[in-house]
């Protein structure tokens, strides 16, 4: 049964609520952008348990909204994808991937979320699952094996490199701080301004630096592991959901 047959079912009141609950959890089974289990906490969180049938309709709606986004967003992605083809001239990588994730709207729960509290709307700006990103098409299965690389490298912490960039940017948070306090006494500028801009800056750098060194190191593990770094672009075309 598609994943509409399994909404048809969980909104029918007139089978029993256990049925109902078994044709949400299908549903999820069928489009998991966060895996199967945090997709199922994360309606929960929202909802509420899945023993009523307010509770039941709502996650079904959550659901069908999020996939109807990603299925457009996903449409958007091949198509920019086979401009790029046609063009016949592969853009520099770092640009591309701005143009994916903005076709994509970003990595995190398709569509976003517009109810539900704080803590729920935290949940959903994780990251979407890479299994959920390779069977969509929208990473190459290499690349999938490299996104997760890096994934495990930023959430391991990597306690010694991390702590070292963390540093680093404190050190330059402060260095800026004090020019900024510098410039305020002898040119007249106002302090507000000039701190939190070189703050600003200094924690860009620092974002940058941090994510470029997570990624070279995924590669030299990834090439440790007889693999290979993925090509810079997925050329093929990613599809919809079912």
């Amino acid at each position: 049964m598609t994943f509409h047959g399994h909404a048809r079912r969980a909104r029918n009141e007139a089978l029993p609520l256990g049925a109902r609950r078994l044709a949400v959890k299908r549903c999820v089974s069928a489009y998991a952008p966060f895996g199967y289990r945090e997709t199922l906490a994360l309606l929960i969180r929202l909802h509420g348990p899945l023993n009523s049938g307010r509770a039941l309709v709502a996650a079904v709606d959550t659901l069908e909204a999020s996939r109807g986004a990603w299925r457009a967003a996903v449409t958007e992605l091949a198509a920019l994808r086979y401009t790029v083809r046609r063009s016949g001239r592969r853009p520099v990588e770092a640009e591309m991937r701005r143009r994916e994730d903005a076709a994509l709207g970003g990595w995190a729960w398709p569509g976003g979320l517009h109810t539900g509290g704080p803590r729920a709307r935290l949940r959903a700006k994780r990251l979407v699952a890479v299994p959920f990103l390779v069977r969509h098409g929208v990473l190459t299965p290499q690349q999938g094996r490299y996104e997760q690389t890096v994934r495990e490298i930023h959430g391991s912490g990597s306690a010694d490199s991390l702590a070292g960039m963390t540093a680093l940017g404190l050190g330059m948070v402060g260095i800026c701080g004090t020019f900024g306090f510098i410039a305020v006494v002898d040119v007249g500028l106002l302090q507000a301004y000039a701190v939190a801009g070189a703050t600003a800056a200094a924690l860009t750098l620092l974002q940058f630096f941090l994510a470029r060194k997570i990624r070279r190191r995924a590669a030299r593990r990834l090439a440790a592991g007889s693999a290979s770094p993925p090509p810079p672009l997925p050329w093929t075309s990613p599809s919809p959901p079912p």
